[in-house]
């Protein structure tokens, strides 16, 4: 791997805690209407496509008579509140800005409509330090590998020298179809969740200077295993 490696974040729940907000706006929905949460159904869409058809089907399942567009507006109206404030994750910032001073270049890979990224990266201001941005139109969503693939061609670097950053069950199975070394920062959505597929967990930005984890690599890609002599038959 080179000593600048590529950078390529997820966005929902990693960069920013919308994971947690999205949740809470589908509870409050549900809680409207007197219904139980289906929280593993949630689980099971989290970093990919298709959270809100599987919540409508559960609200009709419970008996509920509705309009889709009305009660994907009512979700919508309850998120776009609730996400409106929400800052970066703690570490986000300072870990760009020491990656980028080394000549990191950066990209997104998100299952993630490309209108709600612009719109998101721009409420934060960081919009402009992403090369790339590849979003659902950039082929099928995660877990499949293909919107990494598309970063990768984008920046034109090898997965080789790539370093991927997810959150989900989903993002990490695709990061690593793609080939991508892949680093686990959960968000409290899905912490408990398994993401044991990753090459590296941390619990947030703010355990792992980008430095710190360039230097975990290049002694992982220089590390010589030592001769061990089979035993005598």
């Amino acid at each position: 791997m080179t000593s600048t490696p590529a950078l390529i974040f997820d966005f929902d729940g990693l960069l920013v805690d919308t994971e947690s907000s999205a949740l809470l706006a589908w509870r409050e929905q549900f809680a409207v209407h007197e219904l139980v949460f289906p929280l593993e159904v949630w689980h099971s869409y989290i970093g990919s496509q298709g959270s809100q058809d599987a919540m409508l089907a559960a609200v009709r399942a419970g008996g509920i008579d509705f309009e889709d567009a009305e009660l994907r507006g009512e979700w919508r109206e309850r998120h776009n509140r609730i996400v409106s404030t929400e800052p970066l994750r703690p570490g986000v910032e300072s870990f760009l800005d020491e990656a980028a001073a080394a000549g990191s270049r950066f990209a997104v890979a998100s299952s993630a409509t490309r209108d709600w990224l612009d719109q998101q990266l721009g409420r934060l201001g960081i919009h402009d330090r992403f090369e790339v941005i590849c979003a659902r139109d950039n082929g099928r969503v995660k877990p499949a590998p293909d919107i990494y693939l598309a970063a990768l061609a984008s920046l034109r670097v090898d997965a080789a020298d790539a370093i991927a950053f997810e959150d989900s069950p989903n993002g990490i199975t695709a990061a690593k179809a793609a080939g991508l070394y892949c680093v686990a920062v959960p968000n409290p959505v899905t912490a408990e969740l398994p993401l044991g597929q990753a090459d590296l967990r941390v619990e947030s930005f703010t355990d792992i200077s980008y430095s710190e984890l360039v230097d975990r690599l290049e002694r992982r890609a220089g590390y010589d295993p030592p001769n061990v002599e089979a035993p005598a038959p």
